[in-house]
């Protein structure tokens, strides 16, 4: 049967993503039916077409930047980009800006500096929201 002219839609978030990631100055991509069958024929115009030329439009969300103030404690020391601190209830506290003026939110990951394995808290692993750590394992 005939049908009408129109647009196809797809859902490529997952490949416009890849581009993005891998910072590509170009992408490919191309259609094609699912079967060979008359249904799922298709004519597909080009860019080069006069009218319905095929278009991608892309909605860019920046990443928000790392923290910029990592802090730990009461009181803490850094070495090496590792944070100690002597007491059980550390307060871990950071500054995150996003540039679209989005809404942020951080999360810190705890692990054991000794066995660089994550800590289990009510959060999840690796993951500390507002808990006490055990003495020794930080």
């Amino acid at each position: 049967s005939s049908q009408p002219d129109g647009w196809i839609n797809a859902d490529v978030d997952a490949l416009v993503q890849t581009w993005a990631s891998a910072k590509a100055t170009r992408g490919h991509m191309g259609l094609r039916a699912a079967n060979d069958g008359t249904a799922a024929w298709k004519r597909v115009n080009s860019a080069n077409n006069a009218s319905n030329q095929p278009k991608l439009s892309v909605t860019y969300n920046y990443r928000p930047l790392d923290g910029t103030a990592q802090q730990a404690g009461p009181p803490f020391r850094s070495h090496n980009d590792v944070w100690g601190v002597n007491t059980l209830t550390p307060t871990l506290r950071d500054k995150f800006e996003d540039a679209d003026g989005d809404l942020v939110s951080g999360t810190f990951q705890v692990y054991d500096a000794a066995t660089n394995t994550p800590i289990t808290t009510p959060a999840g692993e690796g993951l500390l929201v507002s808990d006490s750590v055990s003495p020794g394992a930080w």
